[in-house]
């Protein structure tokens, strides 16, 4: 008996997708398990499930990222734990696939709230 295909080589990367990505070019700071200095950094998209930054030097797949973004409340900035998932080196776009680790309910919140904006804005 042949065996199944894994599903995720079956499925195309959107339909892997759990959630929503909205085209954002939001700032905020990154650390990551390399260098225990905030940088700046630029999204360009954003889902409750994870981020693209953009960036000419791509952190390699596994490296753990601490990511802060400005509440859309204005009240401080939301502090997100993730994992580098994917990268991409390109004259047009590098940059790197973030997925986030854990998300407590009211970050979750926070970030659907900020995600809502741009999709009025």
């Amino acid at each position: 008996m042949a065996p199944k295909p894994n599903q995720d080589e079956t499925m195309t990367s959107e339909s892997r997708r759990a959630f929503e990505r909205v085209t954002v070019q939001l700032s905020g700071s990154l650390r990551s398990s390399l260098d225990e200095n905030y940088t700046k950094m630029m999204m360009a998209n954003l889902s409750l499930g994870g981020a693209f930054i953009r960036t000419a030097y791509p952190l390699e797949k596994g490296a753990h990222v601490q990511l802060k973004l400005p509440s859309p409340r204005g009240e401080g900035t939301l502090e997100i734990e993730g994992e580098v998932v994917w990268t991409q080196l390109g004259e047009d776009l590098s940059g790197m696939g973030i997925r986030f680790l854990s998300l407590p309910d009211a970050d979750k919140t926070v970030l659907r709230d900020l995600l809502m904006g741009f999709h009025q804005g």
